[in-house]
């Protein structure tokens, strides 16, 4: 009988170390979230590395539902991925770091670009066409956000 004790004993303690090594192995693994974005990627896309998002609005809005989705706070590391190229803004575009948009020393936000050797730009505004030169070397542009002023 005290044979059979240790037996039992010794497959309680393989099971508690093995959901322990369970437990363990999925936080290290899912302890980072990694949004993709990219200048063709879509907005209506799940943010991944295959699917990324359009637009930095898209990724700040998925930081957003994360926290939402973990009572507040970010369950881990987020690092926004840009794929090279220029990132302009748009109407919806806030780059604005609020309490629904920040990260904490254990689990901070980083915007990188995907690859070191290739530039991803934020630009501070819209990109504009369309301009013309006038008559006396003046070029102009119709911006209508600006009440119809040139």
């Amino acid at each position: 009988r005290e044979h059979r004790g240790r037996d039992e004993c010794t497959v309680l303690m393989a099971v508690v170390l093995a959901y322990l090594l369970l437990i363990c192995t999925d936080t290290v693994i899912s302890a980072t979230t990694t949004y993709f974005v990219s200048p063709i990627g879509s907005n209506d896309n799940d943010g991944s590395a295959k699917y990324p998002w359009a637009t930095i609005s898209r990724a700040m809005q998925g930081i957003k539902q994360l926290k939402q989705s973990h009572g507040g706070k970010l369950p881990g590391p987020v690092d926004i991925m840009l794929q090279p190229g220029t990132y302009y803004g748009d109407s919806n575009m806030e780059l604005q770091f609020g309490p629904d948009i920040s990260g904490a020393a254990e689990t901070p936000i980083t915007f990188q670009s995907v690859d070191r050797n290739k530039k991803a730009t934020i630009a501070g505004g819209e990109s504009v066409g369309g301009w013309e030169e006038t008559s006396e070397g003046v070029w102009t542009v119709d911006l209508p956000s600006a009440s119809g002023q040139k």
